[in-house]
């Protein structure tokens, strides 16, 4: 009985909780919650004081009981206003075990914050992979549907391919004619000389025999022949200031009659005239005067012979009447205007054709700016002119290399054809020297009329490429990027 009614005083709480603060906060919360049932366990209602018979001898016993009821009561109102104040109250520094949880309690919220910021980023990362994956999706679902749209039907197709054979049937049986004699004409006697320029030919019983000569034909050509380096060194030396006349009084001409408003047509016709009067006996003539010029400068006595030639010809007539060297030389240049003036009709219709698809507003925007004709000529006509002048200058070379008078390697060629059959070799070697030689001037004519870009345009230019450059490597960068995020959201998403 002395057990049971024991009483539980707050100094035994009090040390039951200092033994229980360096103990873990489960311990404590445990350890309190078993001494605050004891405290009701141990504590004695009054109805069980009630429900009891009391004696007089225990009378004195239960007014005790009760006394400490009221004392227990108090404590425990009192307890609960301190608990209140404190709460109100600002709280004071924990003891140092408590101090100790809180701390490992803080960490652990920290931790559980930074795991969930973690989670956070690696969840906004999945999305923007998988957003990125999705709009490379569509855009590659895009480009097939329009794929598809542009694409016609089978049958659609077939028609369309229809079409084209036809148009492409039609195209190659009008050039026809034109295949057949490029291949024959041209294709077969170029592999032809080649294969001539390395063969002996002689003239048997049988035919024609041919012999691997090596390179035999061409050193005869360069040393043993004492005609055809001079001929070839007389070519070079008429080739260059023929064309340079040529070109310059063509484009001369044609700048002139463009700027005449009354009588172009008839104009064109009479310059255009010598083109088809020295293909007649007016050429013959010509040919007979510059033969006899040519033998004039040569000979002495020649001069007579050639004023004999001279006598047919009306002009000539007027140069007979002067002196004989006089005439001579008024001959020569009477020869030279009309070698001169039979090259310039096709390069004059050229130029004017030319000049006539330049657009007139860019004359009347220099002419505002105060550019004069001197100015607009060089800064706007000659550059404009540039494609043209690069043809015609090509055409006047060839043309001008198959007049014998200003190409003596050309007679050297028929000569080696038709004095016998085994010059055939020798002359398909001079042929593919004289076109070598032709090549290397027509690429020199080129550029000549290249178009020089100015320094502001190279450098922009430059800047571009590097330009290109970095966003090649920008692009290679994001690629990289998206291949790294594709595969961290497959890792994720399994």
């Amino acid at each position: 009985m002395a057990d049971e009614n024991k009483i539980v005083t707050p100094s035994d709480i009090e040390e039951a909780k200092t033994e229980t603060v360096d103990t873990q906060t489960t311990a404590t919360v445990e350890n309190t919650v078993a001494e605050k049932d004891e405290k009701v366990e141990s504590v004695v209602t009054d109805e069980e004081i009630a429900s009891v018979e009391i004696t007089q001898p225990q009378k004195a016993q239960s007014s005790s009981l009760r006394a400490q009821m009221k004392s227990l009561r108090d404590e425990e109102e009192e307890e609960a206003k301190e608990k209140e104040e404190e709460k109100s109250q600002p709280e004071e520094e924990p003891v140092r075990g408590d101090s100790i949880i809180e701390e490992k309690l803080a960490k652990i919220e920290k931790e559980e914050k930074m795991s969930k910021a973690e989670a956070r980023a690696e969840k906004a990362a999945l999305k923007a992979a998988e957003k990125a994956a999705k709009e490379e999706a569509k855009a590659v679902n895009k480009k097939e549907t329009k794929q598809k749209k542009v694409q016609p039907k089978e049958k659609g197709k077939k028609k369309m391919q229809t079409y084209q054979h036809r148009q492409n049937k039609y195209g190659y049986a009008f050039m026809a004619p034109w295949i057949v004699g490029f291949l024959l004409f041209t294709l077969f006697p170029f592999v032809a000389t080649i294969f001539l320029s390395f063969m002996n030919v002689k003239k048997a019983a049988t035919g024609y025999v041919l012999k691997f000569a090596g390179i035999n034909n061409y050193i005869t050509a360069f040393i043993k022949n004492s005609d055809f380096l001079p001929a070839l060194l007389s070519y070079l030396k008429m080739i260059i200031p023929y064309t340079f006349i040529v070109v310059v009084l063509s484009f001369i001409i044609a700048y002139l009659l463009n700027k005449i408003k009354t009588g172009k047509g008839l104009l064109r016709t009479i310059y255009f005239l010598p083109v088809i009067i020295m293909s007649g006996p007016v050429m013959s003539q010509l040919l007979d005067v510059q033969n006899a010029a040519a033998e004039a400068t040569q000979k002495v006595s020649g001069a007579v012979d050639a004023a004999d030639q001279y006598s047919n010809i009306f002009i000539m007539q007027m140069i007979q009447s002067y002196s004989a060297p006089l005439a001579t030389t008024l001959a020569q240049v009477f020869d030279q205007l009309s070698i001169i003036l039979w090259f310039t009709g096709i390069p004059i219709v050229l130029f004017i054709n030319g000049l006539q698809k330049i657009n007139v507003s860019i004359y009347e925007a220099a002419k505002i700016d105060s550019a004069n004709a001197w100015q607009i000529m060089w800064k706007i006509t000659i550059p404009m002119l540039r494609q043209i002048g690069m043809i015609i200058t090509i055409f006047t070379v060839i043309q001008l290399g198959t007049y014998e008078a200003i190409n003596p390697v050309y007679t050297l060629i028929l000569e080696q054809t038709g004095d016998t059959a085994s010059g055939l070799g020798y002359a398909a070697t001079y042929a593919w020297i004289y076109s070598i030689i032709v090549l290397i001037i027509v690429g020199f004519v080129l550029l000549l009329f290249k178009e020089r870009k100015p320094k502001d345009i190279k450098d922009r230019k430059r800047q571009e490429k590097k330009l290109a450059k970095l966003e090649k490597q920008q692009m290679k960068r994001l690629k990289k990027q998206n291949r790294y995020a594709k595969k961290e959201a497959k890792k994720y998403g399994k």
